[in-house]
This record gives C-alpha cells, structure tokens and sequence, in this order.
C-alpha cells in the first residue's frame, strides 16, 4: 500500500479508506487511461492556463499515464462542471474520487519507477 495515497485527507484514527472517513479535500486529481500522455497533457495545460486552477504537481506513473494534483474546486457546483467537463475529455471519473487511491513518485511499479516530472516552485 506504500505506492498510492489519496487526495483527501482522513479524520484521525480512521483505519477505513472511504469518503466517509475524510476529513477534507485539497486535491483533486486529473488522469486518463484512455488519453496518450501528450493528450492528457493539454487536458492539464487547459485547466492550468484557462480555467486557472492551480497545478501542484504531474507524476508519471510508469505506465500509460500521467497523474496531475489540482487545488479541490471551491464549490460542489464547479466541482460537479469540472468532473462533467473532464469525463467528455476522456478523464478518469474514478481518481476524482477523494478516497480513491493514486500512484506516488519514488514507487516501483513493475520494474520502472513512478516519478515526479513537473513541481510547482
């Protein structure tokens, strides 16, 4: 279980993984199965540079895709747009699930490394 953590954080003493544990939301993250790397890419770039949510990080997960930390949306009603507008882009509607385990970089996935490719300063 080293290799993922959530995007939500959980109220003290929880030992179950569910939204009903968490104690709140900071991230959100945006990654695609479907999408190639380059794709997903300018998925994130739009967020970032049109809409202006801040970006935090980009991991690669050492597999087909990349995953990108946002700040949470403000609201559950640009929460809600947000999801809506990522799915038809080819996003994965799970990981903008708080609870929902993603990939962490320094992690081994079947012999190649996850890693960190891009850090906010």
């Amino acid at each position: 279980m080293g290799n993922f953590t959530c995007g939500g954080a959980f109220k003290a003493g929880s030992y179950s993984r569910s939204n009903e544990n968490l104690d709140g939301h900071r991230f959100i993250v945006v990654e695609s199965d479907t999408l190639a790397k380059d794709d997903v890419g300018a998925v994130f770039s739009y967020l970032r540079r049109r809409l202006h949510y801040r970006l935090h990080c980009i991991i690669d997960t050492a597999g087909k895709s990349l995953h990108a930390w946002f700040d949470a949306p403000r609201s559950k009603l640009l929460e809600s747009r947000l999801r809506a507008g990522l799915e038809v882009f080819g996003c994965d509607p799970k990981v903008f699930t708080y609870s929902q385990p993603v990939r962490v970089p320094g992690a081994w996935r079947e012999g190649k490394l996850q890693r960190l490719i891009w850090l906010r300063e």
